[in-house]
């Protein structure tokens, strides 16, 4: 009985929220709609909303770059974008084999991929897995390839609903900064390529750490964030100028005249 009325008084203070934010207090500052100073929180979890910005804290070239996550209730694990993935041990015993062999030898050991044991961590040196995960990480702004090597923490396994075949995945654990909230994440490692988010924050994160209210993108940015229209008044070197908006081009434009390039190789 207690905790349905923990659920009932929880959930009034998010629909309050909500109200709150959608009523004439938010017209009165639109800013404040969908960014948040100080953190929103609601007994001590973080309310996100369904995009938010994620931060890798501790990988030096990453620090302070914002990646965009997908926030997914509905997922058991995070996933996150990475390439050149990876998977070996070093113990003899699996000697010959790596990546997916490699991952399913480990599942069979535990019980085969129709069981749900990999829903919980094992120990990697319990059973001597001793499975290293090397990856890759881009820099989403110089296109810098990062190299990174992580133990594996667990064997992730996909079971879809078109094959019979299940897709295995190898799960790192890594730090995660959400509205300056950091929390040790497992994470699965594959090719997010084709999606719009390199990153999808699932249960590994959520529980016990936040609350989703899903009709709100980036509730928890930054609070020197700037909401800015389709057209905006700027600057080029102090020279005023009109400036229009554009979330399709993936590079900005600038309008120029008597354009000369100077051919010289750069010593």
């Amino acid at each position: 009985m207690n905790g349905c009325i923990k659920m009932k008084t929880t959930a009034t203070k998010l629909a309050l929220i909500l109200a709150t934010m959608t009523s004439g207090w938010a017209l009165a500052a639109p800013d404040l709609s969908t960014t948040q100073a100080p953190v929103l929180s609601i007994e001590d979890k973080i309310v996100l909303g369904r995009v938010e910005s994620v931060y890798y804290q501790d990988i030096e070239a990453l620090e302070g770059i914002p990646f965009v996550g997908k926030i997914d209730t509905g997922a058991d694990t995070t996933s996150m974008h990475a390439e050149d993935i990876k998977v070996i041990s070093n113990n003899p015993k699996y000697q010959g084999l790596s990546d997916e062999k490699l991952m399913q030898t480990i599942v069979d050991e535990y019980g085969g991929s129709a069981s749900d044991w990999w829903l919980e961590e094992f120990d990697n040196d319990e059973r001597n897995f001793q499975g290293v995960v090397s990856f890759t990480l881009r820099h989403p702004y110089t296109g810098e390839k990062i190299e990174m090597e992580r133990p594996l923490t667990r064997t992730s396994v996909i079971r879809s609903r078109t094959s019979s075949t299940p897709i295995y995945r190898p799960v790192v654990t890594l730090p995660m900064t959400i509205a300056g909230k950091t929390v040790d994440t497992e994470v699965n490692l594959t090719d997010r390529s084709g999606f719009s988010a390199p990153i999808l924050i699932g249960k590994t994160f959520l529980a016990n750490n936040a609350w989703v209210m899903a009709g709100y993108d980036y509730l928890q940015e930054q609070k020197d964030a700037q909401v800015i229209g389709r057209r905006e008044s700027g600057s080029v070197a102090d020279v005023p100028v009109d400036v229009s908006i554009s979330l399709s081009n993936n590079y900005s434009i600038l309008n120029a005249q008597n354009i000369e390039v100077d051919k010289k190789p750069i010593q």
